[in-house]
């Protein structure tokens, strides 16, 4: 009888183990849960305390406290300020990048509005940059102050055979068909027609008055090495009698080659 009901009772007492077993362990995942929970809330308050500490105006808040444990009404009356210091010190500390990219960005805005700022100035208040008289006059030379006499020290330096003429005029157009065209020359001659030079006639009273024999001469004016042949009629003669060429040679006195083209034979 007392085997029958060790038999009867034996799964029923498993199954009051196997209850007891399940709901300890179950208490104790709870048990892990809660404490798990709290130790995570700790470690919170651990991370915010230290942010706490490390913010100077806090700490100087902490140093105002008596030591004898007793707050005073000043403290109380800033605990605002206490607290309101915290949030901006979490949030710079949570994003720095992001606030240092905001703040190059500004400051490139304000460099680009100075640099913007200063050229609009340049072009309002600063005058141009002066060129020099001999650029000036080669832009514009009516605008400019003429120095007659060291424009034509300049021609005069371009070649050393220089032929002053006017297209419109006759006597001009032969010369400078028979230097061009009768005769090669070497160093090329530098033809000044004084119908397009923009101060021809203040050039060509210089010359008339200065730097020929006779102030009656008329156009052309040659100049060999820097010496105004003077009768033009004396050129042509020469030009007939084939000696031309040799008064060239000379006046060239061997810095000029002077050569005579041979016109084509007919054979």
């Amino acid at each position: 009888m007392i085997k029958e009901d060790m038999k009867i009772h034996s799964p029923s007492r498993r199954n009051s183990r196997l209850i007891s077993s399940t709901l300890i362990l179950l208490g104790l995942i709870l048990f892990l849960t809660i404490t798990w929970k709290d130790y995570s809330e700790t470690i919170v308050d651990a991370v915010a305390s230290s942010s706490l500490l490390d913010n100077p105006t806090i700490n100087k808040k902490i140093d105002d406290i008596p030591k004898n444990g007793k707050l005073n009404n000043n403290l109380l009356s800033n605990s605002a300020l206490v607290s309101s210091s915290v949030t901006p010190t979490a949030q710079t500390s949570s994003t720095p990048i992001k606030n240092e990219m905001e703040l190059n960005s500004i400051r490139v805005q304000e460099q680009i509005s100075t640099i913007l700022n200063e050229m609009s100035t340049d072009k309002i208040l600063k005058p141009k940059k002066l060129l020099s008289p001999s650029k000036l006059k080669k832009l514009n030379p009516e605008s400019a102050s003429f120095d007659v006499e060291t424009n034509f020290n300049e021609i005069l330096n371009t070649s050393p055979v220089v032929l002053f003429i006017k297209t419109s005029d006759k006597q001009s157009n032969y010369f400078k068909n028979l230097l061009l065209r009768e005769y090669e020359i070497s160093p090329e001659v530098a033809v000044v027609d004084l119908d397009k030079h923009s101060n021809g006639a203040k050039l060509q009273e210089y010359i008339r008055k200065n730097k020929l024999m006779t102030k009656d001469q008329k156009l052309p004016y040659l100049f060999i090495n820097s010496v105004a042949i003077t009768n033009n009629d004396n050129l042509k003669k020469f030009h007939k009698d084939g000696t031309l060429l040799e008064n060239f040679k000379k006046l060239g006195n061997g810095k000029i080659m002077f050569k005579k083209i041979e016109a084509p034979s007919n054979s």
